[in-house]
């Protein structure tokens, strides 16, 4: 196993030192004089070496300012993008409303629109606008971007991408993949995952799946579509098969757990 992967290290090696390279190049020519940063031959270490860039920039910059600006933009525009996007990702998701595909296509249409095409036009109407306030111009545009729609759109959460749920088990391993699901479609689900003869956990966010093994135990699948941990009573022991615990009347879930539970004979 280990012999096949030599290859792919290899790679992600070299692909590793090629983006490192210029930001290595950049920090050695910090320390060098300004004649020297375009020199030829060029010359990897800073020879004199000299702390000159750096004196003047914190002395003759307000650097702190920039910094401390760059900061909040940074934060503020991120919370805000990430809180906008959310909501309009899961209206997209979720409901369902007149103008709806319309909406989503014109939204997503513009993720091929390259940003250099919509620079000098956002420029000019700030500008013309009024608007051209370091602290507008660099967090308003930004708060709702097509592509943090769209993530947010695709997200487990909102039952547009699937999640996977992933337990090591001997040797291998044993993954659950699926979707939040609605509310209604949840009911569905679990109509057809459990008929009304058999058991069902007493949760709305838990679904099971019954099966009946070789040696005619039950074996059921319990899955957690919430970020929050429950607790599901079973109506007999049962053994976790992925962990070995056994369980007398409860059984507890994590965020997205699943477990593999067969009963315990009697």
């Amino acid at each position: 196993m280990m012999r096949t992967r030599v290859p792919l290290y290899g790679v992600l090696v070299l692909l590793f030192l090629a983006f490192l390279a210029p930001l290595l190049w950049a920090l050695s020519g910090s320390f060098k004089p300004r004649g020297d940063i375009f020199a030829y031959p060029p010359q990897p270490i800073p020879d004199p070496f000299t702390l000159d860039n750096y004196q003047r920039l914190f002395s003759g910059q307000p650097f702190w300012r920039w910094f401390l600006m760059s900061t909040v933009v940074a934060v503020v525009a991120t919370t805000v993008s990430v809180f906008v996007c959310a909501l309009a990702g899961y209206g997209f998701a979720k409901f369902r409303f007149a103008g709806k595909r319309l909406l989503f296509g014109v939204m997503f249409s513009s993720l091929s629109i390259p940003f250099a095409v919509i620079l000098v036009p956002l420029f000019v109407i700030l500008v013309k606008t009024g608007l051209g306030s370091p602290w507008f111009a660099l967090i308003v545009p930004w708060v709702a971007p097509a592509f943090g729609i769209f993530m947010m759109h695709q997200h487990p959460h909102f039952g547009r991408w699937p999640a996977a749920t992933t337990h090591r088990h001997g040797t291998g391993r044993i993954t659950y993949v699926g979707t939040v699901p609605d509310p209604a479609f949840a009911r569905a689900l679990l109509e057809w995952a459990a008929p009304a003869d058999t058991w069902r956990p007493a949760h709305p966010s838990v679904t099971s799946t019954t099966a009946t093994a070789r040696e005619g135990r039950r074996v059921r699948f319990l899955h957690n579509w919430s970020w929050e941990p429950v607790t599901v009573p079973v109506p007999a022991a049962v053994r976790d098969v992925l962990s070995d615990a056994t369980y007398a009347d409860e059984v507890p879930l994590g965020a997205w757990d699943v477990k593999v539970l067969a009963e315990e004979r009697s």
